[in-house]
């Protein structure tokens, strides 16, 4: 497994960071990515910006190399597509074997995603975000359930009868209360715990 290397720097303030780590390696802030924590000064202690960084290009690396050896590990072929967007890394798997990288309802796929972030989080202690999704398993995913919410908050407006739906993550609660917010008439609130915290479409009286 490749080790994916942090640039740590403690100056003054974060430009002074950027500036030294610039000066260092030729790269830009366009290049990595990175956390910052500042730390306040006392009496005899001036303050200081601690910068960690990434470089994407060791990132990518170390993401392709990570789904290499799990191909082998499961004896499957594995393709790896990485496009990364502001703060947030996209990883898009294609396989010969794409259901086992799924697993029953996304599990395996949720499993794969926590544990990736985890193994960055330990090798650098930058948090990153990581959307992980495999031949866009997840986008087909959300589709469906948009189609199928949007059918029943229909219903709920026709009928005036509040609507409790199945079991959700907290990203499928999340779409429902957004597309629910787009109707005065109706409102949203999420029961119960998880795993089986679900929403609740009510109408609201006028």
């Amino acid at each position: 497994m490749l080790l994916l290397n942090k640039y740590v720097y403690e100056e003054k303030n974060l430009d002074k960071a950027f500036e030294k780590f610039e000066q260092e390696t030729n790269l830009t802030k366009e290049d990595v990515l990175y956390t910052s924590t500042e730390e306040k000064g006392g009496l005899l202690k001036s303050s200081k910006v601690i910068l960690e960084i990434v470089k994407k290009g060791d990132l990518i690396s170390f993401i392709k190399d990570y789904f290499d050896n799990l191909a082998n590990g499961l004896n499957i072929q594995i393709n790896t597509e990485i496009n990364i967007e502001e703060d947030i890394i996209n990883i898009n798997l294609s396989s010969n074997d794409a259901s086992a990288l799924i697993g029953k309802n996304g599990k395996m796929l949720n499993s794969l995603q926590v544990l990736l972030r985890k193994m960055i989080e330990v090798n650098t202690n930058v948090s990153l975000k990581i959307n992980l999704d495999v031949e866009n398993y997840k986008k087909r995913k959300i589709s469906y359930l948009e189609r199928d919410i949007k059918k029943i908050i229909k219903e709920v407006l026709r009928t005036k009868v509040d609507v409790k739906l199945d079991p959700m993550n907290s990203y499928e609660r999340r779409i429902v209360h957004n597309l629910v917010s787009n109707y005065g008439q109706l409102t949203s609130e999420s029961e119960g715990e998880s795993p089986n915290r679900c929403v609740v479409i009510k109408y609201i009286e006028g």
